[in-house]
């Protein structure tokens, strides 16, 4: 590349470029070296850097002054000769520096990266497998026999119309997602930041503290709509906890905030004034004397308290002691009633009594029981993530939340309008897109993939004073919320629209699990390739000059992102949410059929 003698008044093209990288690794080392006091370089090495440095600068002197006193030398074979003897002197100065800093400064086990390179691969083919057997072949066959036996919904028509609209409305909210902005130090100047409510400011606005209030009466209102459907909304623990507590715990945490950006606007502005008048220090002193401060500090600590409590203490205590979202209505028979006691739609409520009955029992909720019963237990943990999430990224993980839903019922519909061809499972697509969600909101919550977005602000959140565990386990949150909350979702893409009836969980209730595990299998193993892919790329780059700033971080948070999703998924959701609400669901699943003439005995 550099061997043409064009433009180099003669000289080897190769020498020349040699002598100029040579001279700069050099400088650069200078400069490090004076800037540095603790710059780790032994004095034998320096030496030997100098020595070896000089000595090809004396040669190249010796060439200079060769050619320039005899013209008619140049390009002869006794200076192509000494040409090429001072690019090797050039030549092995830059090699022995750049062995030893390699030594120094990066060392790589390339043992101990092939191991783990072949450990992550051989879990992403695991999970891939464990996915592989848990597609029940049976369980295909016994809901395409159901179907063409007549026992499918009437309309694939409205099925298809509300796949339509939850597929749109879930794009629409993703195009709102992108309002929400942390730039890169190479985007800016043309990126705008907007997490913060101001391209200059660390701390939320107050406008956007106001504006995340306004999501403690949205996304309550969205659950009891989606329960609304199947008549779940009726049930007491609906009501209580999505109407009140939910609410309540929202409400807490959205007040936290908002004093929270409040007080970080009086300091700001009083630090703006104490460097720009000396004299306002004694002012701002004497208004801190009053308490002002700390009284806002102590009532942010309790409401974030308070919040935390209302959620684990009523909106756990509430689906723990009683998970099911049904009620019993007692009306007079209609002409709509189906004689045997049930009705057509699996959303509907299921009628208990003949129509002939002088009054009937209506179970509602039947339609949806596990779904809703499991959409509760997703609102206690969503409550947790929402108090620990600044104001901005409080609004984006309501919209994640609300998006989640929206994909559990859209995928349900696609289910619906393609049951005739239900041997293509749609469960891979639907994990597919649960991950990708979560990435996406990873991003609108305010973080990056680099260790200066880490919102480490958020360690004290209702915390007095620095507690090593905790301040650590609510950043933890803060960072991985999306991934959280995404993995808690995850059994809503089989528990969703599932009747307390179900003739498939009654023939195979253990096939059904199969089912679930299978779920988590697919969104795992997204998470495992992209942290394989991720090990693989810092592997390989690992000289690259922005290996610490692009491929590195990259592959130190895919790690944590795919370790918390296992955790979560598996242990949290499958294991004891899921478990637990088809153990109940089994053992109160018997009440279909049940017909009662009394309205004051209801069994």
């Amino acid at each position: 590349m550099f061997a043409s003698d064009v433009n180099v008044q003669g000289e080897w093209g190769l020498l020349r470029a040699l002598r100029l990288n040579a001279a700069q690794v050099m400088r650069y080392l200078e400069t490090y070296i004076a800037s540095s006091r603790s710059h780790g370089f032994s004095d034998d090495a320096l030496s030997e850097w100098r020595r070896m440095y000089r000595r090809a600068e004396a040669s190249y002197q010796e060439l200079a002054a060769l050619t320039s006193s005899n013209a008619r030398a140049r390009g002869g074979p006794r200076i192509e000769l000494l040409e090429e003897r001072v690019s090797a002197e050039y030549y092995a100065f830059m090699r022995v520096v750049l062995g030893s800093l390699r030594q120094m400064w990066a060392q790589f086990d390339a043992v101990l990266i092939i191991a783990g390179l072949s450990v992550l691969l051989l879990l992403a083919v695991a999970l891939a497998a464990i996915y592989a057997c848990s597609h029940q072949l049976t369980l295909e066959a016994i809901v395409a026999l159901m179907w063409k036996n007549g026992h499918a919904l009437a309309k694939k028509s409205e099925a298809g119309l509300r796949a339509l609209l939850g597929a749109t409305t879930v794009l629409v909210l993703n195009r709102i997602s992108f309002y929400s902005t942390v730039c890169r130090e190479e985007q800016l100047p043309g990126c705008t930041p907007t997490f913060y409510g101001s391209p200059s400011a660390s701390i939320s606005s107050v406008s956007l503290a106001v504006a995340n209030i306004f999501l403690v009466w949205l996304v309550p209102f969205v659950m009891l709509r989606f329960l609304r459907r199947s008549h779940s909304d009726r049930a007491m623990v609906a009501r209580l906890w999505v109407g009140v507590g939910m609410r309540l715990s929202m409400g807490m945490s959205a007040a936290y905030w908002f004093f929270d950006s409040i007080d970080g606007r009086s300091s700001s502005s009083a630090s703006f004034a104490t460097a720009a008048s000396p004299g306002a220090q004694a002012a701002t002193a004497s208004s801190g004397a009053g308490g002002t401060a700390a009284d806002w500090s102590e009532l942010r600590i309790v409401l974030a308290r308070m919040a935390i409590g209302v959620a684990l203490g009523g909106g756990f205590a509430a689906w723990y002691s009683s998970p099911f979202c049904l009620d019993v209505d007692i009306s007079k028979p209609t002409s709509k009633a189906v004689a045997g006691g049930a009705r057509l739609s699996t959303n509907a409520p299921t009628t208990l009594g003949p129509a002939n009955s002088h009054q009937t029992a209506v179970v509602l909720g039947y339609g949806n029981a596990y779904g809703a019963a499991y959409l509760i237990f997703t609102t206690v943990v969503f409550c947790v993530l929402y108090l620990v999430q600044q104001p901005m990224g409080g609004i984006m993980l309501s919209l994640l939340f609300i998006k989640l839903l929206i994909c559990a019922e859209t995928f349900d519909a696609l289910r619906d309008a393609l049951a005739a061809n239900y041997s293509t499972s749609l469960l891979p697509a639907q994990m597919v897109t649960v991950a990708m969600l979560a990435y996406l909101d990873y991003f609108t919550t305010g973080h990056q993939f680099t260790l200066v977005s880490v919102q480490w602000s958020t360690a004290f959140v209702g915390v007095k004073e620095m507690q090593i565990v905790i301040c650590g386990a609510i950043v933890a949150l803060n960072t991985l919320g999306s991934f959280v909350l995404a993995a808690v979702c995850v059994p809503l893409a089989v528990l969703w629209n599932e009747s307390l009836g179900s003739q498939l969980l009654r023939m195979a209730p253990e096939n059904y699990v199969t089912r679930l595990a299978g779920a988590a299998m697919l969104f795992t193993s997204y998470h495992a390739v992209v942290a394989t892919s991720s090990a693989i790329f810092a592997a390989w780059f690992r000289r690259h000059l922005m290996v610490w700033k692009i491929f590195a971080p990259r592959f130190m948070f895919a790690v944590p992102v795919f370790m918390a999703s296992v955790v979560v998924v598996l242990a949290l959701a499958v294991g004891f949410a899921a478990v637990r609400v088809l153990r109940l669901g089994l053992n109160v699943g018997n009440i279909r059929g049940i017909r009662t003439t009394n309205p004051n005995h209801i069994p």
